[in-house]
Order: structure tokens, then sequence, then C-alpha cells
């Protein structure tokens, strides 16, 4: 892998550089002792859950074109082993932290807390580092508002994508000549690349906005029902493809998933749960969103930077749902599948007020931190993770709780929703937002020139449901992935999305249940 990854820089900035083997140098040059660079703190604190750690591992890692190893284990302390890193790379201990690892080439980025999870590697496949400044760091502070920098140069205005294409019509020849496209595409990708999220914001008369009211109200009457009943609209296929409602016993959160069909029965007979048409209408919405912005993402002007292209385009998407009665009689579903490709998701988020803030449910799954207090990475509703198709594109929920690992140098969690400065705890005063985020899909299509941020949910006021409803823009199965140097082959997106759910069970330690 071998990215060139420093502070101050967002990851995937500078191209890979193979790797100097002159410059490798391992932790037995130290004796094998990292503890001899002694902890920042009087207090060590172990490695995180001791289970990833049962049998010492040979980690290697990069930092510019310098490679080092070194082994760890249960008895490893995390401070330590920070130190060591610094020190081998010659790095300034007082003024630095060794704050994130890539895990491939094409991401995702991950904090370095997380470092018991990685496989062992070696010397010619080493995982680059990322550090961060002491002052910016503060990774155990579970979602902070992003800081008003941020906010604003994070921020992109729909209307003036609307106009842009609007004046072009549907001649895309036309949109991709215009010199206002190709300005919007750079912004785009640039911001893409920078933050890994953009705020994209609707103008407050917008339409869609009353969609999305409309759908939320929807969604709302229907989890309030018996789950008996619930349960009833489900229509699962193979592969863990599924149509319909969804909940975990003892999980905070449920959800309904929507996609296009071919038909309304299928050729077993079975029915296909049919939803309000309000949610339905936000499908449509969210689509026409999604597909424009990743039309801008195609744009030629970007080709030799992000590697996608106006054919690309084309070949990965199935065409766009075109109205609601068309929705489950979909001629644009691929000839193979009963099923289209894009998701979408109404997700209810409602945790019971607990004595201590978290339950013992939660405490088992996903990577934990010792002295956390929730809310949090420990009491949150879904484990961290990143979205493994093109773009998702998710309205502002009705209480924030979207975190989002920072992109730059992961030194922080950000809760994207929060206003910074506000005291606002229900999420209106960004209610005319959506979120659109880089997916596994697209990092690996972009070579790693984009990487999909890792996040999690965190709903903050337990007794109160907090209400989402994302739309994952996915390519085709049957698309052919080129081949990225130095982290794979030429393949299928289904091979590649069935291989990151295996990635993820390995180094998440837990079943992924994620529908592709």
């Amino acid at each position: 892998m071998g990215a060139c990854v420093s502070c101050g820089h967002d990851p995937g900035l500078e191209k890979p550089k193979p790797p100097q083997q002159s410059a490798h140098r391992s932790s037995s040059d130290c004796n094998g002792d990292v503890s001899k660079f002694g902890p920042r703190n009087a207090q060590k604190r172990p490695l995180l859950a001791p289970h990833p750690l049962a049998n010492p591992k040979n980690l290697c890692f990069a930092y510019k074109n310098q490679i080092v190893s070194t082994v760890v284990s249960e008895t490893t302390v995390l401070e330590d082993l920070n130190l060591f890193l610094l020190s081998s790379f010659g790095i300034s201990d007082s003024t630095y932290v060794v704050s994130g690892i890539l895990v491939t080439v094409t991401g995702p980025l991950m904090p370095f807390f997380m470092l018991p999870y990685l496989h062992p590697n070696k010397s010619d496949n080493p995982y680059p580092i990322v550090v961060a400044l002491i002052k910016d760091f503060s990774i155990g502070n579970w979602g902070c508002a992003p800081d008003e920098q941020e906010q604003n140069e994070a921020t992109l205005e729909w209307a003036e994508i609307e106009e842009c294409m609007k004046s072009c019509g549907e001649d895309d020849e036309q949109l991709y000549s215009s010199s206002a496209s190709a300005l919007l595409a750079a912004q785009f990708y640039g911001l893409l690349r920078r933050y890994g999220y953009v705020r994209l914001r609707l103008p407050p008369c917008s339409p869609i906005l009353d969609i999305f009211q409309c759908a939320t109200a929807s969604a709302r009457g229907y989890f309030s029902k018996p789950e008996a009943e619930k349960r009833r609209k489900f229509l699962g296929f193979n592969q863990q493809k599924f149509v319909g409602y969804s909940h975990v016993k003892g999980s905070a959160r449920q959800f309904i998933q929507l996609r296009t069909t071919k038909g309304k029965v299928t050729k077993t007979a079975k029915e296909v749960p049919i939803f309000d048409v309000e949610l339905v209408e936000a499908y449509l919405a969210l689509q026409n969103l999604a597909y424009k912005l990743f039309k801008l993402l195609c744009h030629p002007h970007l080709t030799p930077e992000s590697h996608l292209s106006p054919e690309l385009y084309s070949s990965l998407l199935d065409a766009p749902c075109t109205s609601l009665n068309a929705f489950n009689e979909c001629p644009s579903v691929p000839h193979h599948q009963f099923i289209g490709t894009n998701v979408f998701r109404i997700y209810q988020y409602l945790r019971e007020a607990q004595p201590n803030g978290v339950d013992s449910k939660d405490r088992s799954e996903g990577p934990q931190v010792e002295d956390a207090q929730p809310p949090g990475l420990l009491g949150a509703a879904t484990t961290v993770h990143s979205d493994m198709g093109l773009l998702t594109v998710s309205p502002q929920s009705n209480l924030p709780g979207l975190t989002v690992l920072k992109h730059s140098d992961a030194s922080r969690w950000v809760n994207v929703e929060m206003k910074h400065g506000s005291t606002c705890a229900d999420g209106s005063d960004l209610k005319n937002y959506v979120f659109v985020f880089i997916g596994e899909t697209l990092a690996q299509l972009t070579k790693g020139s984009l990487l999909a941020p890792l996040h999690f949910v965190d709903e903050r006021t337990p007794t109160k449901p907090r209400f989402s409803m994302p739309f994952f823009l996915r390519a085709r199965q049957k698309c052919v992935i080129p081949a990225v140097e130095g982290f794979g082959e030429e393949m299928t997106v289904e091979y590649f999305m069935s291989q990151v759910l295996q990635q993820r069970k390995q180094v998440w330690g837990h079943k992924p249940t994620t529908d592709f």
C-alpha cells in the first residue's frame, strides 16, 4: 500500500510511494521493548478488547517512505506503541500523536485505538499512519459539532447544481462542456476529498423538504404499530437482499427498506410489501439528488484525478425509476434480479432509558474503549462502519446523531448534524440540509483518491425517537471494477462488496448483516 499520509494533509492526497526497504525498522532495534519510550501519562492502559490479541501478531506501518514493524499482543500498551512509532519515524512526540491508520490504499481511515482489530501484514503491504497535532486530538469526545470553518467549507448549494443541469437539459455533452459544471464538479470532488462528506443545502422553499416531512410522519405511524403487524411486511431474497421491515430483537434500531421491483408479485407468488406513497416519493426525491451528484462526479474534467468518467456513469447505474407507478413494476431492474440495485431505508432509533446509560449488549459488539461515557461509541445505536456503495444521500434527521471520524487526521468524532455554536437539540436549525457520503465502492473506483468515512449513529435522547432516511446509490453487481495497484485485481462489484462484508466480519468481530 504505502500511501503517503501526514499531518495537515487529507488521506489519499498524495499518491502512494514505493516503500524503501533501507528505511525499514523493527521494534527489535529497541530490544523488542516498545515501552522504553514510556507512556505520555503515568497511568498505562492496555490495548483494546483482549480477544483480538490472544496471539501476538506482527504489524508493519508506513509513514512517507519509511517502514516500521513491531509485534503487538494483549500486554502491549497503546500509549507505548504510539510513542514507539513517533520515535521510529522521527516525529516529535511533544507535538504530534499517531491518530489514525489507513486500512488499505482505498480506505477506510480508522482511529489508532482500533489497531488491535488489524490483520497481521508484511513490509511490502504496510499500514500507512496518520498523525495529528496533540492540541487538536480529542478522540475520546464522542461527537462534537463541526468547527465553524468545516461547517462553512463543507457546504454545497443544491440550487446552483440544479440550475446548471437544468440549463443543459438532457444533453450530457452540453453539461460536460460547460465551465460552470466543471467548477461545481471540482468543488464537490474537493469537499468529498477533504471532509469525506458534503452538507448539501436545499433552498428553504424547496418542495423536497415537504416530501421528507411527509415521509417522516408516515414512518412514525408505521413504527408505532405492534411488532407482529410490522413484521408481516417483509420479503426476503437470496444473499441477504430483502424489502420491507427489519428489527433485531433488543436493538435500538428498526427500519423499513425499499427497493424497486420488477413486479408486485414474485415468480413464487409472494407479494411485494407495499408502503405508503409518501415513502416512495421520498425515494424518488433522494434518487434524483443522488443521480445528479454522481453525474457531476463523473465529469471528464475530473477524470485524470478521480478515474471516473461519463461512460462509467452510464454503465454503473440502473436507469432511475421515473414515477410512483413504475416503482413496483420497474423496467430498469437488472435482468438477472427481481429487485433494483439502489437501497432506501427509513430508520427509527429509539433507546429506552438505562440506569447507567449503556446496556450489556452494546458493550459486547464492536470496538470498546475504557472509561467511555455514553452517549457515544459504546452506547451508540450502530457499530462503527463505512457505507459500501457509491454515494449515501441522507436528509438531516429530527435529532442530531450522525457522527463521523474527522477525515483529515482521525483526531476526533464530528457530529455533522449539529450546528456549530447551536444549543438546538432537535436539529431544526439544519432542517434544509442533506448529507452526502462516499461509499467503499466509490473509493475503490477512484483508486483511493476519495475515501469512505467511518461513522456511527449516536442517538443522544433516550425515549425520544430519531428518524433518518438514507438513500444508498449503488453500482450494478455485475459491473467490473478496474484493478487497483496494491489492493486487488479487476473484480465485479458483487465480488468486491462480498469481500468488504467478509473483511468487516473479521475486523469488527461480528457477523455482517448489510443487505447488498
